[in-house]
């Protein structure tokens, strides 16, 4: 029985699909194209979706704003969220590549643990390219090598507690 007076009551709102606004700073804007595809990412999840609209940073900023639609209809993102994007501009072939999870450094070298039947060794390696989450290698492992993926830290945590055991 009273007046709302302007307020709002209550708002419907359809989260199923979301848009991810992404900055694009004039040294990117040649790289990036409608219709480009776009991992989105967040620290928990990720999804792919691909560049829908390109538009002009607001208030005449120098930056382009790309406009990402994000499928939400399992609710698992939250409108406001920050998510970072990444771009694939170019793409390489290589004879061998590790996750970059795998590595860890050792004595100021770059190891993997390789399996044995006695348990794991390190080995090192020479790395090239990199895309963030995997790393060409030159040398130092061979195509088909067992090597630890997950939780390669722990591996290298007990090689740290053991070779410290030894120096009294």
């Amino acid at each position: 029985g009273e007046l709302a007076n302007g307020q709002v009551l209550l708002t419907l709102a359809d989260h199923s699909q979301l848009w991810v606004e992404y900055q694009i700073f004039p040294g990117q804007a040649q790289d990036i194209a409608k219709g480009q595809a776009v991992t989105i990412s967040s620290e928990h999840q990720q999804a792919e979706s691909v560049i829908k609209h390109l538009l002009p940073g607001y208030a005449n900023q120098a930056f382009l704003i790309a406009r990402v639609p994000l499928d939400n209809s399992q609710g698992i993102w939250s409108p406001g969220l920050l998510l970072s994007g990444s771009v694939v501009l170019s793409e390489q072939a290589f004879p061998l590549v590790v996750p970059n999870r795998a590595i860890v450094e050792v004595e100021g070298e770059q190891v993997v643990f390789i399996e044995y039947e006695q348990g794991f060794q390190t080995r090192s390696l020479l790395l090239g390219e990199s895309d963030g989450l995997n790393s060409q290698v030159l040398s130092g492992l061979s195509p088909g090598e067992r090597y630890v993926v997950e939780n390669s830290y722990l591996l290298k945590a007990e090689l740290e507690k053991s070779s410290a055991g030894h120096h009294h």
